[in-house]
């Protein structure tokens, strides 16, 4: 059974304010790089991690959201405290070597800056 394509983001540089961020990947055995997949425990869903800058007119508050790619619903899971430092994601680590990842094992790894 074939499934059309569809788009799942949507990016225009114009429209930074608006940027939804980008896909977070992840490093398989052979040392190729996929797309994070992550599970919720008791939900058949898929979603994706999308980090992104967070531009807005105050200045940049990087963000990490959990992305269902079947509904195109996005759920909130991390943003920079712009109060006290500016701190942005760098990578995704996992113990997890294939398949989707369990969210309640997932680290982050971030960069903060004063």
């Amino acid at each position: 059974m074939s499934v059309p394509a569809s788009r799942l983001i949507g990016h225009r540089k114009i429209y930074v304010y608006s940027d939804p961020g980008s896909p977070l990947l992840r490093t398989t055995p052979a040392g190729t790089y996929v797309l994070a997949k992550v599970k919720k425990e008791n939900d058949e869903g898929t979603y994706l991690l999308l980090n992104g800058n967070g531009a807005t007119s105050e200045g940049n508050i990087p963000f990490l959201d959990l992305f269902d790619i079947n509904t195109g619903n996005k759920e909130r899971m991390w943003k920079s405290d712009k109060e006290k430092y500016y701190e942005g994601v760098v990578a995704l680590m996992s113990d997890e070597k294939e398949g989707d990842l369990p969210i309640n094992t997932l680290k982050i790894l971030t960069s903060r800056k004063n």
